[in-house]
């Protein structure tokens, strides 16, 4: 028996009522501003400029020397960073982000350099190499949230790791450093989402 104010059963009204309880549910698009996490790789080129002075003690500094000039390093890099981000409520995310760089350098010195507790006097052929890792985390809030923009303020916290070391292989003289500390910074950030709509193929 057909319930009280329900369509008769084989009328248009009953064939569309249950045409949609039928259709399947509507896809979920996937969104920046909805997604819960995320993960992007980089790849750039950058062009690189590294002035280094590694000081014997507080009291007497070091030669002030460049890496790519002084040491032969590369002036430009492959290089390739790794995000990762985590949407803790609809306005929060923290963002965690990873890069290495190691290079070399083999080079003749043409002037004399203090470099730690040794002195590289000029024609030493010097091998060196340099490792940098950066670990950055940043978290943000978006002050500012549309269904299709948002703009996000907050902070960041960046831990730095440095190592290196210059030696002159015929003399067996060489040093080598290693400094590690964390720095802060400020963030600001911006997503727009759009989507290109198709039209349905008869």
């Amino acid at each position: 028996q057909a319930a009280e104010g329900s369509p008769p059963a084989g009328s248009a009204e009953a064939r569309d009522e249950v045409r949609v309880l039928l259709q399947p549910p509507p896809k979920i698009q996937s969104s920046p501003l909805t997604d819960r996490f995320a993960m992007r790789g980089s790849y750039f080129q950058p062009a690189m400029d590294t002035p280094l002075r590694y000081d014997p003690s507080p009291l007497v500094q070091g030669t002030p020397i460049s890496a790519e000039d002084t040491l032969g390093m590369d002036d430009s890099m492959n290089l390739a960073t790794l995000e990762l981000m985590f949407r803790l409520t609809p306005r929060q995310r923290l963002r965690a982000d990873y890069l290495k760089m190691s290079r070399k350098g083999d080079a003749v010195l043409d002037e004399l350099v203090v470099f730690g507790d040794d002195t590289f006097l000029p024609g030493d052929r010097v091998e060196s190499s340099l490792d940098l890792r950066l670990l950055g985390l940043t978290y943000t809030y978006s002050v500012f949230r549309h269904e299709r923009w948002e703009l996000a303020l907050g902070m960041g916290l960046h831990l730095l790791q440095a190592q290196g070391e210059a030696e002159v292989p015929a003399r067996f003289v060489g040093d080598e450093f290693s400094v590690a500390g964390p720095f802060p910074s400020l963030a600001l950030e911006g997503t727009v989402y759009w989507a290109l709509r198709t039209m349905p193929v008869d």
